[in-house]
């Protein structure tokens, strides 16, 4: 019968630290880098979904003030780390928790606005096109002056489809290479957000790992600072 693995203390202050660190909450597929982390952090086999259930249950004894399950065995300097990494964490993910997995949803209606702005120009140009071709035949045709009224008709005729081919073939023209432009604005500006998401994700997580440092490092020294007067 296979024995059933358990979190210490220990293992539950290295998970919460890695997902304070990584923040699942904003992209689900980091919880597989958690849970590497953490088989490799405690030397024993969790399976991913268990990894994410503990985080959760973790979270819901701290909001429920269950002291007695969170304790475990272990001392109060590694119970108080314990509080103030699910408290951070529990904000974290009230931060992220219910925003579309599309993208933040400003830069989406910022990318919606542009589209309709595009649309709106692109229709006024086919308007004007079309209103100002009438102009455009009339001049044409009062240019002709032929001695036979009916070799004037069929030339001021002939004149105007061409004009229209002409016409009709620079508005399609000139639709295309809006639309070609368009295209290429809409994907610089995607891969724009998408590198200044990228550079936000690195400099949070740098800065969530640097106040992990440093609370680690200023528990030690008030653990030294309570030896020294011990000792006296």
């Amino acid at each position: 019968m296979a024995t059933r693995l358990r979190f210490t203390i220990s293992d539950d202050i290295c998970l919460l630290r890695e997902v304070l660190a990584v923040n699942p909450y904003e992209d689900s597929s980091r919880w597989s880098d958690i849970h590497n982390k953490i088989r490799e952090g405690t030397g024993k086999d969790f399976c991913l979904r268990t990894v994410k259930d503990h985080v959760q249950h973790l979270v819901q004894l701290w909001k429920k003030e269950d002291k007695a399950n969170l304790r475990k065995s272990g001392t109060e300097e590694q119970y108080g780390e314990k509080e103030q990494l699910l408290q951070q964490i529990t904000d974290m993910a009230r931060d992220f928790t219910g925003k579309s997995s599309k993208g933040d949803p400003i830069i989406n209606a910022r990318q919606k606005g542009v589209e309709e702005r595009d649309l709106a120009l692109l229709n006024f140009q086919v308007t004007t096109s079309i209103s100002s071709s009438p102009t455009e035949i009339s001049e044409v045709s009062s240019d002709i002056s032929l001695p036979l009224q009916e070799t004037s008709e069929n030339s001021v005729e002939v004149t105007t489809q061409r004009s229209r081919k002409r016409k009709g073939g620079q508005l399609s023209s000139d639709i295309m290479k809006f639309m070609e432009q368009k295209q290429k604005d809409e994907v610089a500006w995607r891969e724009q957000q998408q590198q200044l998401e990228r550079e936000k994700f690195e400099l949070e997580k740098q800065e969530r790992l640097h106040r992990i440092e440093m609370e680690r490092k200023q528990q030690a020294m008030m653990e030294k600072i309570i030896n020294l007067l011990g000792n006296k």
